[in-house]
């Protein structure tokens, strides 16, 4: 489904330009095919606008199917966990078989760790794991605009395009 109605020549010649899979320019002369096109620069640019509005629609689309999707998922892995626990409670550690399904039991071993009852400070540090050290980007570019020279960080001014 589309928002906007885009000039399919415009359309067709943008297509070809861009891979389908990642989206990225890969063809510079298809690009270039817009400018041959019959149509006025601003109809060109109104139409390039709209389907940016139909892509970030679509791109909306897919985020809340995905999000859907993964809601599925999880509540599909629950259902099985509980499942395989009712299953523990009727078969007691029995085997289990038909000529459909077998149910067998294997040993493991688990870690379980009451983190309350832990002292940190007793443990040495093989037993710790730290995350890596990230850099504070909010906190550089702040120290930046009082002045503080940093290196390997500068401030850069971009224009953003807005689409409405």
């Amino acid at each position: 489904m589309t928002l906007y109605e885009i000039d399919s020549a415009l359309e067709a010649a943008l297509e070809k330009a861009f891979d389908p899979e990642t989206g990225e320019l890969i063809d510079e002369a298809a690009f270039e095919q817009t400018e041959a096109l019959q149509l006025a620069r601003d109809a060109k640019i109104e139409n390039v606008a709209l389907w940016i509005k139909n892509l970030n629609s679509d791109a909306e689309a897919l985020k809340a199917e995905k999000e859907a999707f993964a809601a599925r998922e999880k509540a599909a892995k629950n259902k099985a966990e509980s499942l395989k626990k009712w299953l523990g409670y009727a078969l007691h550690g029995e085997k289990f078989k038909t000529d459909r399904t077998a149910i067998s039991w294997r040993k493991s071993v688990a870690l379980e760790v009451n983190e309350d009852a832990i002292d940190m400070q007793r443990l040495g540090p093989e037993f710790i794991k730290l995350p890596p050290p990230e850099l504070n980007k909010t906190a550089i570019k702040d120290a930046i605009k009082e002045g503080a020279i940093i290196p390997g960080c500068q401030l850069v001014e971009r224009q953003n395009i807005q689409i409405k």
